[in-house]
C-alpha cells in the first residue's frame, strides 16, 4: 500500500485526460474497481500519451491506496472534495482539466483496449461534434449478462457509427471547452442528472457521436440488477404527474421499449439457448421498477438506501 499522492500539473504536450468517479459508494472503500479500470486503462492501444484523474469525496483523503495504481500510471492525479455525489466529483475534476478533451469513465468500468483510440479517431474525423461515445455492456460469458445486456443496455446501441441524440453518460469523450460550460444540474444520481444535462448540450448546437467500436465493460453484481432498475423507474417518473395513470403508463412505456429492443437486437445480443431466461427475467426486472414508480408517487425526491451516488 502506498500514500495517496496529489498531484496538480498535467503532462506537457498532452491534449487528452481520462478522468475516473465511482458512481456507488458502500460501507468502506477498496479501490478494487479503480484497479480493475486502471489495469485496462494501461492496456490501451493508442499512441499518444494521456492524463490519468481519479476524484472522489475528501472522505478517502487520508486512505492508502495499492501500489499497482501509482505504479501503472506514476504521473496519476487524486483530487478530492467535500462531494459526495459523482455528478458533482466529475463536474469538480472537469472544471480543472486543461487538456483539449476529457474522456469520463466511471470507476467499476474496464475499458477495451482500442477504447481511447477509437474515439480519438473519431474526435479527429468529425471535428464539428463536441461528445463522442460508444456502448456498455456487462460481459457475454454467461445467459444471465447477455440476458442483462439486452435490457439494461441495448437502448444505448444503435447498431453503427454515427450521430446520436445524446451521449452516454460512461465511456464519453468530450470536449473540455464545452463540457465545462454545462455542469450537470443538481438532481442527485447520474440517472437523474445526465439527461437534462445532455439536453441542454444539445439545445444550444452541440453534436453528439456514437462509435460503435469503444466499448466499456461494467462490473456486475447482485445488488446492482434490482437496485439499477428501481433507480431507472424513478427516473422514469421524473417531472411527470404523481398519478397512479401517469405510474402506469411510464410502465408500460419501458416495457414496450424493452420488448422493442428484444425483438430488433436479439440476434445481435442473444443466443438460442437464452430465451428462457429473457423470458423470465423480462417480468422478473418489473417489481423493482415498480418500486422505483411508487417511491416518485409518495412525492420522494431522492431514493433512500441507493447504491449510486
Amino acid at each position: 500500500m502506498t500514500d495517496i499522492k496529489h498531484a496538480t500539473q498535467s503532462r506537457p504536450n498532452t491534449r487528452l485526460t481520462v478522468l475516473l468517479v465511482s458512481d456507488v459508494e458502500g460501507p468502506e472503500k477498496t479501490w478494487e474497481d479503480e484497479i480493475s479500470t486502471i489495469a485496462a486503462l494501461a492496456r490501451q492501444d493508442i499512441e499518444e500519451p494521456f492524463n490519468v484523474v481519479i476524484a472522489e469525496s475528501d472522505q478517502f483523503e487520508h486512505h492508502q491506496i495499492p501500489h499497482s495504481i501509482t505504479e501503472t500510471f506514476p504521473d496519476i492525479q487524486f483530487l478530492f472534495t467535500n462531494i459526495a455525489s459523482s455528478a458533482k466529483l466529475k463536474d469538480f475534476a472537469v472544471a480543472q482539466c486543461q487538456t483539449e478533451w476529457v474522456a469520463v469513465l466511471d470507476a467499476d468500468s474496464a475499458p477495451a483496449p482500442n477504447w481511447l483510440r477509437v474515439l480519438m479517431e473519431a474526435a479527429d474525423t468529425h471535428p464539428d461534434y463536441d461528445a463522442f461515445s460508444g456502448r456498455t455492456h456487462y460481459g457475454t460469458e454467461t445467459p444471465l449478462l447477455r440476458v442483462l445486456n439486452i435490457l439494461d443496455r441495448s437502448v444505448e446501441d444503435p447498431g453503427q457509427d454515427g450521430p446520436t441524440p445524446f451521449p452516454q453518460n460512461n465511456g464519453a469523450l468530450y470536449r473540455t471547452e464545452v463540457i465545462k460550460k454545462f455542469p450537470y444540474p443538481d438532481k442527485g444520481t447520474p440517472f437523474l442528472s445526465s439527461g437534462p444535462r445532455a439536453a441542454k448540450m444539445r439545445n444550444a448546437g452541440h453534436k453528439f457521436y456514437h462509435v460503435q467500436a469503444a466499448v466499456v465493460r461494467h462490473q456486475m453484481d447482485t445488488r446492482f440488477i434490482p437496485d439499477f432498475r428501481r433507480n431507472y423507474g424513478f427516473m422514469k417518473m421524473h417531472h411527470r404527474p404523481r398519478t397512479p395513470w401517469a405510474a402506469f403508463l411510464t410502465l408500460a412505456a419501458s416495457m414496450k421499449a424493452d420488448l422493442v429492443n428484444i425483438v430488433k437486437k436479439h440476434q445481435r445480443y442473444l443466443r438460442w439457448i437464452d430465451w428462457p431466461l429473457i423470458i423470465w427475467m423480462y417480468f422478473r426486472v418489473r417489481p423493482a421498477e415498480i418500486g422505483g414508480l411508487i417511491e416518485y408517487l409518495q412525492g420522494k425526491e431522492k431514493l433512500e438506501g441507493s447504491h449510486f451516488r
